[in-house]
């Protein structure tokens, strides 16, 4: 454990002058004057100082910003930072740096009052009253994505709210009015058990061998990442590093598995099959110049994602013959330039594109069902039209804006089987050698209990996906 407290905050689009740059190493080697500082970080170093602890882990001031060198070991780092600082400070109240820590709370907040009761046999008792919770979304913190790492790595973590000041470590969580409350609106180390093997391996040996990721390692990934792609983050080539620290404490965890672009190989081909979630269903594929993941993987969309599969169990179509991802950088764990896959599988055309006379619509037709797209509903329907049709299933772009130019460009759509009612919608992109190349343009889901079996006719064939 080190002599030092670590900062997660939010830092908003503020004047960056304070942060630690190739040009002010020097200058601030020697001092950094508090006052300079935003009012976030002064007051981190006053709790800091107030607890009696030497040292306080600040990003913007730990590593040179304007060097991706720096930016890329240090990021490799920091679930090492976290998961060994003394506490984490929490400023989850803040949305931006200016903001502060130690500010006036709502009025009457942190009392928690108490009512005289009588008791089953008429004894007089107290009964103390609690107040809720806030929901996640409704705390700042933690609803940026660099943040989810900061505290689920963290050992204990310190959280100020605007309401009342929260204690979490590895076997409690208190509120002030020493009570403790289970919180399960948002994730912790403690309230949520999924993540409380990602400290050490210290944590695991206290833990014993009856722990959730002994059990079922990849459905708690994929919960992790369903939290973790509802949060935000400003930059999106942060994508994959904003999650290097769990995946590195992950891999110690999972030691003869592989990290592929936000994926595990041995949950492949069963974690190929997310989609894009959320009020409208719509992710957006950003270009290559800010996202290099490959189309397989979750993190080259921006927008909420979720898995069709939760269940590994259940019998596969696809087979991953081979499997390559480059890491763009010193972070193994990080951004890729490059993924591809080897699928062994079965590939069905869904048909050819009939254009209507409505700009937001769009169908494809095929001899055994019909793509149909509109801004309110996607799905997979039969071959007669609308309102005779019988609908087979579902589906949902991973790029929706996207869609009307692949479907007015008149390019076949494919269907890529990964388990018996649940695939990838893919187009062709050349070949290599005597293998299609094909991109990931969305998911398909068959109803269950449907009659049809989409597969039955189809050869099975070997394809690389990128």
């Amino acid at each position: 454990m080190g002599e030092y407290a670590a900062l997660s905050y939010c830092w908003g689009r503020v004047d960056t002058n304070y942060i630690l740059t190739q040009a002010t190493l020097h200058h601030k080697q020697r001092g950094i004057p508090i006052k300079t500082l935003p009012q976030t970080l002064q007051d981190a170093i006053t709790i800091t100082r107030g607890l009696h602890i030497r040292y306080i882990w600040i990003d913007a001031l730990c590593i040179i910003q304007d060097s991706r060198s720096d930016w890329e070991v240090e990021a490799a780092k920091m679930g090492r930072i976290y998961t060994r600082a003394q506490l984490t400070i929490g400023a989850s109240a803040a949305s931006d740096c200016t903001q502060g820590i130690l500010t006036p709370r709502e009025i009457g907040e942190s009392e928690v009052p108490e009512l005289n009761t009588r008791g089953p046999n008429s004894s007089l008792g107290k009964a103390r009253l609690r107040y809720l919770t806030p929901n996640a979304t409704s705390i700042p913190l933690f609803t940026r994505g660099w943040t989810l790492q900061e505290s689920l790595l963290s050992t204990r973590f310190l959280s100020y709210t605007s309401r009342q000041l929260t204690w979490e470590c590895q076997t409690s969580a208190y509120s002030e009015g020493n009570m403790f409350f289970d919180g399960n609106d948002f994730a912790s180390p403690t309230r949520n058990p999924l993540f409380r093997p990602l400290q050490t391996k210290e944590t695991d040996e206290r833990q014993g061998a009856d722990f959730p990721w002994k059990h079922d390692p990849y459905a708690h990934w994929i919960g992790l990442v369903d939290n973790y792609t509802s949060r935000n983050l400003t930059f999106v080539s942060d994508k994959l590093p904003a999650l290097s620290g769990l995946a590195s404490n992950v891999q110690t965890a999972l030691p003869e598995d592989r990290y592929l672009a936000g994926l595990w190989r041995s949950h492949l081909p069963h974690a190929l099959a997310w989609f894009c979630r959320g009020k409208d269903g719509r992710g957006r594929r950003p270009p290559e110049a800010g996202n290099s993941a490959p189309s397989w993987s979750w993190a080259s969309v921006v927008g909420e994602v979720t898995f069709g599969v939760l269940e590994t169990s259940e019998p596969a179509l696809a087979e991953v013959l081979d499997s390559e991802t480059t890491p763009d950088g010193l972070n193994p764990f990080g951004s890729v330039t490059r993924g591809s896959l080897r699928l062994r599988t079965t590939m069905a055309r869904a048909g050819q594109l009939i254009e209507t006379n409505h700009t937001t619509e769009y169908h494809v037709y095929g001899t055994k069902f019909r793509l149909y797209v509109d801004h309110k509903y996607q799905g997979l329907l039969g071959p007669t039209r609308p309102p005779h049709s019988h609908i087979l299933g579902s589906c949902r772009f991973d790029d929706y804006d996207q869609m009307s130019s692949i479907f007015l460009s008149g390019v076949e759509i494919f269907c890529v089987g990964v388990t018996r009612d649940q695939g990838l919608l893919a187009i062709t992109d050349g070949r290599d050698s005597d293998c299609a190349i094909c991109k990931r343009i969305g998911w398909y889901r068959f109803k269950a209990n449907t009659e049809l079996d989409w597969f039955r006719d189809c050869d099975i064939t070997t394809i690389i996906i990128r």
